[in-house]
């Protein structure tokens, strides 16, 4: 069997393409994967390294708003989807996985004009509007929360999987993890994510909120700021009382996440799985340019069930969070019934679920007349 992965951008495309790439091999040890990315992506770097091959489209985001930008993101699509098919005609990929981002749409595209069948992975509670667009072409829809289902065309083809996680979160090791950053095991740890790019925003509210935390000495941090804020929140931490950690990107994330006593964290679709699959409390701050407010949308079917706490951009501040944090830290109830409440929301198998779907859709050649887009029929013009 032969599996084509297409999905990079960010951690929250690729991480669950990976998890689902480990089950595959793991079932079906003669399984080809590979990969398909951009070529200034994240997945240029983290798909190697992980042992899988990596094809590169000359695709990306559309940067701006100005119809030059448009049109040149809109023309490197085109040439993505050209390339992709002209690869998929030699190598014959027997289903495609897209998990996301900026290449997938062309991917789709090109598998569909070649009549493979492709499985698209959705894990937010809104769809994004390019797995919108490609559910008209999907010969299945994966879900990883159950109310983007009413969202989405074509329901009869959608099945709720939740969110593929690797194996190395799962297992994560506190003792390991302490000795990793030099954690004292006897202090309050907080977890801080800003994504797999950082957020600038957050990273300069958490050096907000330990100068308001004073000079405790039963809590630490441990930062992940993301490549172009290292060195600038590194600077900003230094002085401060607090002990601290910084890291531009977080691998072990198994690990640092089972050190965590809390995590402050963005409302990333990925990011949450990983929270409930864990059990870990946290406090979200949802970015607020998502796409149709996704990630608020998250957050909240978070919050709603007890296991977590949600504190929009505009209504926090250093001093909302070091008392948040106050409160939690007086609370251990509470913390440990939201670490429940979080991993009764975790969806193990998911990873496990998936790789079968795939199988299952190996020479299951899609119909035209079931996955091309709908037509509207014109209506008739009324006579002045």
């Amino acid at each position: 069997m032969k599996v084509l992965m297409a999905g990079g951008g960010t951690g929250g495309h690729i991480m669950p393409a990976l998890a689902v790439a480990d089950a595959l091999r793991s079932q079906f040890p003669d399984v080809d994967i590979r990969f398909a990315g951009a070529t200034r992506g994240l997945e240029s770097n983290l798909i190697p390294a992980e042992g899988y091959k990596l094809i590169t489209l000359p695709v990306r985001g559309v940067m701006g708003t100005s119809g030059r930008q448009r049109f040149q993101a809109g023309w490197a699509l085109l040439r993505g989807a050209q390339q992709a098919y002209r690869w998929m005609g030699e190598w014959r990929p027997d289903v495609v996985f897209a998990t996301g981002g900026y290449v997938s749409p062309p991917v789709c595209f090109a598998a569909w004009l070649r009549r493979i069948p492709v499985a698209i992975f959705e894990p937010n509670a809104i769809p994004g509007r390019a797995n919108r667009w490609m559910s008209h072409l999907a010969t299945e829809i994966l879900l990883g929360n159950s109310m983007a289902r009413a969202m989405l065309p074509r329901r009869e083809r959608v099945r709720l999987t939740g969110i593929p996680i690797r194996g190395n979160v799962l297992f994560g090791n506190r003792t390991r993890a302490a000795r990793m950053y030099r954690l004292d095991p006897d202090r309050f740890t907080i977890l801080v994510l800003g994504g797999s790019q950082g957020a600038h925003a957050i990273n300069g509210l958490v050096v907000e909120t330990i100068r308001e935390l004073g000079r405790r000495d039963d809590i630490q941090f441990v930062l992940q700021s993301g490549p172009s804020d290292y060195n600038w929140l590194l600077s900003k931490v230094r002085p401060l009382p607090i002990r601290t950690w910084v890291r531009p990107f977080i691998h072990q994330m198994g690990d640092s996440l089972a050190v965590a006593d809390l995590v402050i964290a963005r409302a990333g679709a990925l990011t949450l799985a990983e929270l409930c699959v864990t059990g870990r409390p946290s406090i979200l701050i949802p970015y607020p340019h998502a796409a149709d407010n996704h990630q608020e949308a998250n957050a909240r079917c978070l919050e709603e069930v007890g296991a977590a706490r949600v504190l929009l951009s505009d209504e926090v501040s250093g001093l909302v969070m070091a008392q948040e944090i106050t409160r939690l830290l007086g609370d251990g109830r509470l913390l440990r019934s939201q670490g429940m409440m979080a991993q009764k929301l975790a969806r193990f198998e998911a990873a496990d679920t998936i790789a079968r779907r795939l199988a299952n859709l190996e020479g299951s050649e899609p119909k035209p007349k079931d996955v091309a887009p709908r037509r509207h029929r014109r209506r008739p013009r009324g006579r002045a």
